[in-house]
């Protein structure tokens, strides 16, 4: 009788060891909002619930200032006109690089 006292002692230990971590398990990551609903990218709606995103659609201003979403008056969110281009043209020319002809890329492999 007395070795059967441990025995079941150390079963219900295990036991509920074993349930413990099942349930942990189970339960995910719960403060790890970026993991379980994405992330939001400038200029594009493609896969976005704004439920999921309450700190850039709850304010529409900060939606539209630094995401380009604009909301129409039914509620629904559509990216701005003209999201993603550049504030002048004069501004992007001086940056961006000048496309070269073919001829004077062959001139310049000899």
């Amino acid at each position: 009788m007395s070795g059967i006292k441990p025995f079941i002692t150390l079963a219900i230990i295990t036991a509920l060891g074993v349930l413990g971590i099942a349930s942990a398990r189970a339960g995910g990551h719960e403060g790890d909002r970026k993991e379980k609903e994405g992330y939001v990218v400038p200029c594009s709606l493609a896969g976005v619930n704004p439920a999921y995103h309450p700190e850039i659609f709850g304010n529409p201003a900060v939606a539209a200032r630094e995401y380009g979403f604009v909301q129409s008056p039914d509620g629904s969110w559509h990216v701005g006109p003209g999201c993603g281009e550049p504030a002048s043209s004069s501004a992007a020319s001086a940056y961006a690089p000048r496309p070269e002809s073919t001829k004077s890329m062959r001139q310049r492999r000899r």
